[in-house]
């Protein structure tokens, strides 16, 4: 799996989610730290290579977004931000 486009890609999505989170209306700050916390799920399935953990991920995380609303600019950024992350990914 070529991984520099993909660590871009992170970078771009923990940098959205991290500045939406910042000024997210207080209802919305729980989303944002699961988010979070997929990413990081997402980084260690990488690191240990497990594409099949990778796709369950991908996958429970599209669900999330699905059911779950991120408010304003940021919130349509940040989801932009793991679409591009979740297509790169699918495509290595």
């Amino acid at each position: 799996m070529a991984l520099s486009p993909v660590v871009d890609l992170m970078q771009q999505y923990r940098d959205r989610l991290d500045a939406a989170a910042s000024q997210c209306p207080e209802a919305e700050r729980t989303l944002y730290a699961l988010h979070r916390n997929a990413l990081g799920e997402l980084e260690e399935a990488l690191a240990r290579g497990s594409r099949p953990e990778v796709l369950r991920i991908l996958a429970t995380e599209r669900r999330a977004f699905g059911w779950s609303f991120l408010s304003g600019t940021a919130g349509g950024e940040v989801e932009g931000a793991f679409a591009s992350l979740a297509t790169e990914l699918k495509r290595t």
